[in-house]
């Protein structure tokens, strides 16, 4: 998103993708902004299933798609958020 958005340099190596990418946005006048890493989570998965598989994979039905996508697509369709949790050591005085 930064590189799209031209807040970060660019490594040469994907110029000509991100130059795509920037092309695609434009064209279809897509919004670009900032997603918490467990919003993000459905393409995280995919994107890993795909690296470790070495090839394209096309889901076409919802029965298709793995369990662990199936539970994230169902968690969005029901509203249920994700969450980010921090926690905090409290340290103890009297110790």
């Amino acid at each position: 998103m930064k590189m799209i958005l031209r807040e970060w340099k660019i490594p040469w190596e994907i110029l000509d993708i991100l130059e795509e990418a920037k092309q695609i946005v434009k064209q279809n006048k897509f919004e670009v902004q900032h997603v918490y890493r467990e919003g993000n989570l459905l393409a995280d998965v995919i994107a890993n299933s795909a690296y470790i598989k070495s090839e394209v994979q096309k889901y076409k039905k919802f029965e298709q798609l793995l369990a662990n996508c199936r539970r994230i697509l169902n968690m969005d369709k029901a509203q249920i958020a994700s969450l980010r949790i921090k926690t905090r050591k409290i340290k103890d005085i009297n110790n």
